[in-house]
C-alpha cells in the first residue's frame, strides 16, 4: 500500500513499493496539488510495477528518455525541447545499452571528458564547457529522480570536472553602448515590409526579447497607450510551419510585461501601417495577428536575422560580430551600464533566476566593480 504525505510546501507526495527485501522496488513521487491525486497516481504506479510495465534497472538512455518526456518536452519552448532532445543523443550514442545502476562516477567523467574533445557530428567542434556544463545539470536533474525511484543509490555527477573548449572571451557577445546605438540607428533606417528582419532587430534590441518570443507577438500583446509588450508565448519557428505554431516560453519567468520606450512604440506604428495597407492590397487577414509578417505574408528565419545582424555590424563597422542573441545580451548590458538593478534586469530579460543573469554579466560587474572602486579612491583622496 503507497504512503500518502503532504510536504512542507503543502503539495502532495506518495511512496510506492512493490516485491520484498532486495527484490523490493519503490518510487517517490511529489508535487500533487490534493490527496487525491496523489492517491490516483500512486495507485496507478503501483499497478504498473506489479505488472512489470516499469523496467526495475533500465539502460541509462531509456530512463533520459522516458524522463524528459515525463517531464520537460512539450512544456517549454520548443529550443528547450530540442536541447534536451540532443542531450538524450549524447547519452545514447556514448552509453549506448548501459545500465543505469552499474554507472560510477569514472564513467560519467569518461562521458564529459567525450563530450569536451571529441568533435560532435553537427558542427565538427568538441563541445563548449559550458555546453557540457549545460549537459551535467540536466543529467543531475535526472539522477535526482533515479535515487528517489531506487534505481540507483549514487550521485554519479558529484564533483564532476566539467571539459570542453574555452568558451570565447564573454565580451565577444556584446556590442559597446554607442556601437548598440548605430546598429538600432542602421536597422531603423533600412526597416520595411520587405526587409521585415529589420524590424525584428528593432523589436529583440528594444525589449531584450528572445529571437523566439520576438516573433510570437502578436498585436494583440502590444499596448501601444500603456507602452508595453507582453511576451507570454513563443513561436516555434523550427517547425517551419507558417500558421498556428504558438508554443511555450522557456520557463516560468520567461512570462513578464515589459515597458517600451516612444521610439520603439512608433516604429512599431509604422510597420502596423506597412502591414494592413499590404494586407488590403493583397486581401490577406492574418488568423495569428502577429508583428513579425513579411510583405509576402511569411514568419522570417532565425537564419535570415542572424545574416542581417552581421550586415548591420558591418555596416557600423563594431569591434565584435554578433549573432542575433547577442542583440539581447546588449540590451542587459547597456541597461547594466545605465545603473538599471540587475534584479530589475533579470526580470525583464526573463531568466530563471538572478544566478542566470550574474553569470551572464559577470565580466561586465567586475569592470563596473573596478570602476565603482577608483571612484571611491578618488573620493577618499579629496579628503
Amino acid at each position: 500500500m503507497a504512503q500518502i504525505s503532504k510536504s512542507a510546501n503543502g503539495s502532495w507526495a506518495f511512496r510506492a513499493s512493490t516485491g520484498r527485501d532486495d527484490t523490493r522496488r519503490q518510487v517517490y513521487k511529489s508535487g500533487f496539488k490534493t490527496r487525491r491525486e496523489a492517491t490516483i497516481a500512486a495507485a496507478k504506479i503501483e499497478e504498473e510495477l506489479d505488472s512489470g510495465k516499469i523496467v526495475s534497472d533500465p539502460t541509462f538512455a531509456d530512463y533520459f528518455d522516458k524522463w524528459i518526456e515525463a517531464y520537460k518536452i512539450g512544456r517549454h519552448s520548443e529550443v528547450t525541447d530540442e536541447w534536451y532532445t540532443i542531450v538524450a543523443g549524447y547519452i545514447r550514442e556514448y552509453f549506448k545499452d548501459t545500465k543505469l545502476s552499474v554507472i560510477d562516477r569514472t564513467a560519467y567523467q569518461a562521458f564529459l571528458d567525450w563530450l569536451g574533445t571529441n568533435p560532435r557530428k553537427r558542427s565538427e567542434q568538441p563541445l563548449s564547457r559550458s555546453t557540457v556544463a549545460r549537459v551535467n545539470s540536466y543529467v543531475r536533474a535526472v539522477l535526482k529522480d533515479a535515487i528517489e525511484d531506487g534505481l540507483t543509490k549514487h550521485d554519479f555527477t558529484r564533483r564532476a570536472i566539467i571539459s570542453g573548449k574555452p568558451a570565447k572571451d564573454p565580451s565577444a557577445k556584446f556590442l559597446s553602448v554607442e556601437e548598440f546605438k548605430h546598429v538600432i540607428e542602421i536597422a531603423d533606417r533600412h526597416a520595411d515590409l520587405s526587409h521585415l528582419s529589420n524590424y525584428v532587430v528593432l523589436i529583440m534590441a528594444y525589449t531584450g526579447a528572445r529571437f523566439e518570443e520576438a516573433i510570437g507577438i502578436s498585436w494583440d500583446r502590444v499596448n501601444f497607450k500603456g507602452q508595453t509588450i507582453t511576451i507570454d508565448r513563443s513561436w516555434q519557428y523550427k517547425k517551419r510551419k507558417q500558421h498556428d505554431n504558438f508554443g511555450g516560453l522557456k520557463n516560468a519567468q520567461s512570462l513578464r510585461t515589459v515597458p517600451i520606450p516612444s521610439q520603439l512604440v512608433l516604429i512599431l506604428k509604422r510597420l502596423r501601417k506597412e502591414q494592413q495597407e499590404n494586407a488590403l492590397k493583397d486581401g490577406y487577414r492574418d488568423s495569428d495577428n502577429l508583428v513579425c509578417r513579411n510583405d509576402r505574408h511569411r514568419v522570417v528565419t532565425n537564419e535570415t536575422v542572424n545574416n542581417t545582424v552581421k550586415r548591420l555590424c558591418g555596416y557600423a563597422k563594431t569591434k565584435n560580430v554578433i549573432t542575433s542573441h547577442g542583440l539581447r545580451h546588449s540590451h542587459g548590458s547597456m541597461l547594466l551600464f545605465a545603473g538599471v538593478d540587475i534584479m530589475a534586469i533579470s526580470r525583464r530579460l526573463g531568466h530563471a533566476s538572478i544566478q542566470i543573469t550574474m553569470r551572464v554579466y559577470l565580466h561586465e560587474v567586475d569592470e563596473m566593480k573596478q570602476r565603482d572602486d577608483k571612484k571611491i579612491i578618488d573620493a577618499l583622496s579629496t579628503i
